[in-house]
């Protein structure tokens, strides 16, 4: 449900809507009468409205921009309900085309942390919510980098697509994937995605929107999520009109290759009004730009990214069903690092001599299944799925004896969810949610060498389950001012173990194996208040917990590593407005214990090791300006400081969390120039700088890296039906370095970047029918 907050003294009857959405409308309707309304259904917020003058009661104005079949609820004082419509009139074509976001002072977005699809501004958490048509097809095919580029408090790691990791607000442990669980939740809906394994990378395409939400939040989400949630929020099949989209591109990157991409969508209403479903398709090539001298081949590090989704939606008065899968392959022909010195020219920085290729790829696979009940007072949902995810990873390296081997590893990861809960919306009494879930992950991985043998072979195993139930609570101390408070028990079980050898870096003998079974019972509190300010501001503060479970690693010998866990206090504004711009701005402090990090052995091989104890610091700041009815600023900044105290024998690295930046901005200007016949013209303009930061633990890898800035353009002539799109990647051909590593077999030889991609330019065409 999407609700709107407007100031408490506004009380205008007779109103000017202009033509816009149905968010712009609900927002100039709500902050004119003081009234909250809301939608169960957030697909009708795109909708066109035309220009009219509105008067009368909020339900009146409502059926004046919506027509008489609109569906209304009031909940209660002047707070309102669009459940639906009964006849739903033509739409647009174009207004299927995510030609801008929402302006940042419309309706405020459903945003799913609390486990209860209760409004943002009704949260006392820091979140970073963006609409979906924020990220054009072009952004889309950055992956993952789409959402840091456009949020401060995003960081990770850049060895390539599909084996990176994400962080939120400074909470990195290392630049590996290893067998430890990840710090940062991925969801797709309502289906978590990863557990022990790499970020997947899925192209954010056809989004409602992004929620990102800075952890921990150990209390609602349980083990894994101490950084926080990044949650991708899929388009509902509309079950009232059919509709259907294309795209394609085609991409020169300057001193590489040629790319391209392209993609559909189809939303299909089976029977109008009850089932309906949506099937999404892509496929992207982006073009290389490293060259290997020593093997004489450009542009080497192309990669290929197929995938897709189906969703299927049934409904039936106040029960919704949703049903959906994804698919999505990333192979890269080769690695993306680059080694300073190899090779002469502007383009030196884009060379290395590696030999052998590198490549790498990542599959993943997953199918949910969620039932809803809402319509009354308590509401209730369940989820069940299931997710299935591959990495594979081949880096050149020299064997003991001298000679050139290939060391592969393959990781494959699987994960089963299922999790109820009910909840109540504060309101009339206390709000209140409660759950249970169950968590399943079974994490494998294999290291190998080529050519084969029998003493080359190492397996890792770590399986986690976890039951849980948890419970939140909201109460009202008064005008303005309410308190939350909750609680996550967790009974957690890890079986493990390690078992081979790896006879080509280490003369070994037979290593007995190594395995762990334990159980542990854990207690994640949170406690919160919010306090209503001017206007829709918010004032908050929150302290909550978070942990990951242990395992076992391999290395030189395979060992055990213990669990870590967090505590962060945090206070923060939200929807603070100043005249024309609206702003957000937090405070968090968090501490750290037996933080689990990869580090590298001397001849290259990661292991997992308990690295010491840290604090961390942070201060970020997000604005948001409406300078005109054409133009639209953004803007986000964060500042981290922090303490790695570690263990003796790495205290001749860096005192600092490995992958966190000092200092990250972010600034974005979208203009939109309305022209003859419903056409329209609009212009951005991104700029993304990260400051410097270092690789990891201990003295072998005290590299520095970072200390980057890119500016992107882009323009889209609109048409009726169709548009024309033209963005410029990194105009200025900035190289920089945004990750000092590549292949750690090779990394003691000497200096390894991960330049930015070189200035890119595509051409794009979409069409909606």
């Amino acid at each position: 449900m999407a609700l709107v907050a407007a100031p408490d003294r506004a009380c205008a009857r007779d109103l000017a809507i202009p033509s816009c959405t149905l968010a712009e409308a609900i927002d100039i309707i709500a902050r004119g009468t003081g009234a909250s309304i809301g939608t169960t259904n957030p697909a009708l917020l795109r909708r066109r409205i035309a220009s009219k003058r509105v008067s009368g009661g909020v339900d009146n104005m409502l059926r004046q921009i919506l027509g008489n079949g609109v569906m209304l609820r009031r909940l209660g004082g002047d707070s309102w309900l669009i459940v639906g419509l009964r006849r739903l009139e033509a739409e647009p074509v174009s207004a299927l085309i995510p030609m801008r976001p929402p302006e940042p002072g419309g309706a405020a977005i459903v945003v799913a942390r609390s486990r209860s699809d209760a409004a943002l501004h009704a949260f006392p958490l820091t979140a970073r919510v963006m609409p979906g048509a924020m990220i054009d097809a072009a952004a889309a095919m950055r992956g993952s980098d789409a959402l840091a580029d456009r949020v401060a408090l995003v960081s990770g790691t850049h060895l390539g697509p599909g084996r990176d990791k994400l962080f939120l607000r400074g909470i990195a442990d290392s630049s590996f994937a290893g067998t430890r669980a990840a710090t940062v939740a991925p969801y797709l809906g309502e289906q978590r995605l990863t557990y022990r394994a790499a970020d997947p990378g899925l192209l954010p395409l056809d989004l409602e929107q992004v929620e990102v939400l800075p952890g921990p939040h150990g209390t609602l989400y349980g083990a894994g999520a101490l950084g926080g949630i990044v949650r991708l929020q899929p388009r509902a099949p509309d079950l009232g009109e059919a509709s259907a989209r294309g795209w394609g591109g085609i991409s020169a990157t300057a001193h590489g290759a040629m790319g391209g991409d392209l993609g559909g969508l189809a939303n299909l209403p089976v029977v109008e009004g009850q089932l309906g479903l949506r099937v999404l398709g892509y496929r992207s090539d982006a073009g290389g730009y490293i060259d290997d001298t020593a093997r004489g081949d450009k542009d080497v590090n192309r990669v290929r990214t197929t995938g897709g989704r189906l969703a299927l939606r049934y409904r039936q008065g106040d029960w919704t069903a949703d049903i959906g899968g994804a698919v999505q392959a990333i192979r890269s022909h080769d690695a993306q690092y680059a080694q300073p010195g190899t090779g002469s020219g502007a383009a030196g920085a884009l060379e290395r001599r590696s030999g052998v290729a590198e490549p790498s790829s990542d599959h993943i696979a997953l199918a949910s299944a969620t039932v809803r009940r809402g319509g009354g007072p308590v509401h209730v949902s369940a989820t069940v799925g299931a997710v299935e995810q591959r990495m594979d990873q081949n880096y050149a390296a020299t064997a003991r004896d001298g000679g050139a081997i290939l060391y592969r590893q393959a990781d494959h990861a699987s994960l089963v969810t299922i999790e109820a809960r009910a909840w109540r919306e504060p309101g009339d009494g206390p709000g209140w949610m409660g759950g249970v879930s169950i968590l399943s992950s079974r994490a494998r991985q294999i290291r190998s060498v080529l050519p084969e043998s029998p003493g080359d072979r190492l397996r890792v195993r770590n399986d986690n389950t976890e039951l849980s139930a948890f419970g939140e609570v909201t109460l009202d101390a008064g005008p303005g001012l309410s308190f939350t408070g909750g609680l996550r028990l967790s009974r957690m079980t890890l079986d493990g173990d390690a078992l081979g050898k790896l006879d080509s870096f280490y003369f070994s003998r037979e290593q007995q194996p190594v395995s762990v079974a334990r159980s542990e019972t854990r207690l994640l509190p949170s406690l919160a208040a919010t306090l209503k300010l001017h206007g829709k501001g918010r004032a908050y503060t929150r302290y909550e917990r978070g942990y990951r479970p242990g395992g076992v690693a391999g290395g030189i010998v395979s060992r055990k590593f213990a669990s870590d866990r967090i505590g962060t206090l945090e206070v923060g504004l939200r929807d603070v407005g100043t005249g024309p711009l609206e702003w957000d701005a937090t405070l968090a402090w968090s501490r750290w214990r037996d933080v689990q990090g990869d580090l590298l052995t001397p001849v290259g091989l990661t292991y997992t090791e308990n690295i010491g104890d840290a604090r961390l610091f942070s201060a970020d700041v997000t604005g948001r300006a409406q300078v005109t009815g054409r133009l639209q600023l953004l803007g986000a900044a964060m500042v981290v400081r922090d303490r790695l105290h570690p263990l003796e024998y790495l205290r001749d690295g860096s005192r600092s969390l490995p992958n966190v930046p000092g200092l990250s901005l972010r600034g974005e200007a979208r203009y939109r120039l309305p022209l003859r016949a419903g056409r329209s013209l609009g212009l951005g303009a991104l700029v993304v700088h990260e400051g410097v930061s270092h690789l990891g633990a201990g003295a072998n890898l005290d590299l520095r890296q970072g200390g980057v800035t890119r500016l992107d353009l882009s323009g889209r002539l609109e048409l009726d039906r169709a548009v024309v799109a033209l963005s410029v990647e990194n105009l200025l051909d900035a190289r920089g370095d945004r990750f000092a590593l590549g292949n750690p077999f090779t990394l003691r030889a000497g200096a390894q970047t991960t330049p930015q991609r070189p200035r890119t330019v595509r051409l794009g065409f979409e069409a909606g029918f």
